[in-house]
């Protein structure tokens, strides 16, 4: 068994190399629209939008239902979590041209992107049962321009 003095260098060590390897980030909170994030992104991979899901993020993963429970959630006004975007610059990657890369959010931004556009039609939705079957273009303009 290690003695005592063993272990509090161990952990000692632990502590220099997390230190030593911590990393400071800039970091600030922006709220755009709905509208906003539709203009600025383009699900297409080869895509040249603002905001853009990198090549190491999954695919569109979530089904249907998933995708229409979280637009009901946005609709009903619950709290979803931050999308996580980040900068991108030359010093970082060669190519970057001042686009703004997905970092977590990228189920979210397209299931928005989809539901604005017309490319997803709500199923299985628990709160909001008269939506069933709907699309975006089907929401009152009022709600439309709340979404």
């Amino acid at each position: 068994m290690p003695s005592v003095t063993a272990i509090e260098e161990f952990h000692n060590a632990i502590e220099r190399q997390i230190e030593s390897e911590k990393k400071d980030f800039d970091f600030d909170i922006r709220e755009y629209t709905v509208d906003f994030l539709v203009q600025q992104f383009d699900p297409n991979p080869n895509g040249n939008s603002d905001i853009f899901i990198p090549e190491y993020q999954r695919d569109d993963v979530w089904n249907q239902e998933q995708k229409s429970l979280f637009i009901e959630s946005l609709l009903i006004g619950l709290p979803i979590p931050y999308i996580f975007v980040a900068d991108v610059d030359e010093t970082e990657e060669s190519d970057a041209d001042g686009r703004i890369e997905i970092i977590d959010g990228s189920q979210r931004t397209r299931t928005i992107y989809q539901f604005r556009t017309d490319n997803l039609i709500l199923k299985g939705l628990e709160r909001l049962p008269a939506l069933e079957g709907a699309k975006y273009s089907d929401l009152p303009p009022a709600r439309q321009r709340r979404f």
